[in-house]
């Protein structure tokens, strides 16, 4: 029984090494979108609330700092700073939506964005719903 024990580690292992390097990438992402955003726009974000949305339950409105846009001809992906008060942490969202819908609803780099959120009651945490 000792003998298979190595090697049902193994793939905890790999899986411990996956979720470190997918937690430093996103880490790396939201530093550098970070370097984007000015110390205005940063007690901005800290200002936004998150109010309760006629959408449905665990819905909340608010809005969010569009840090970057990555236009890709007929689809977008807009990334998305948001901050989270009980843990005293910026986070950022990305927003998939076609370059249509980018220019109409004039979604800039540098602007606040409405969006709608879900909070997620265990964690405390809002994550990205899409674009109000």
């Amino acid at each position: 029984m000792l003998a298979y024990l190595p090697w049902a580690m193994i793939p905890c292992a790999i899986l411990f090494v996956g979720f470190y390097f997918f937690a430093k990438r996103e880490n790396a992402n939201l530093e550098e979108l970070m370097t984007k955003v000015s110390e205005e726009a940063r007690h901005q974000i800290k200002a936004e609330l998150f109010r309760p949305s006629k959408e449905g339950k665990n819905l909340y409105t608010t809005k969010g700092y569009v840090a970057d846009i990555e236009d890709n001809g007929s689809k977008a992906k807009v990334f998305i700073i948001f901050h989270n008060t009980p843990r005293n942490e910026f986070y950022s969202q990305t927003a998939k939506i076609s370059s249509s819908e980018l220019s109409e609803k004039g979604i800039q780099s540098g602007t606040f964005v409405p969006c709608v959120m879900k909070l997620d009651e265990e964690y405390q945490i809002y994550g990205f719903k899409k674009l109000a």
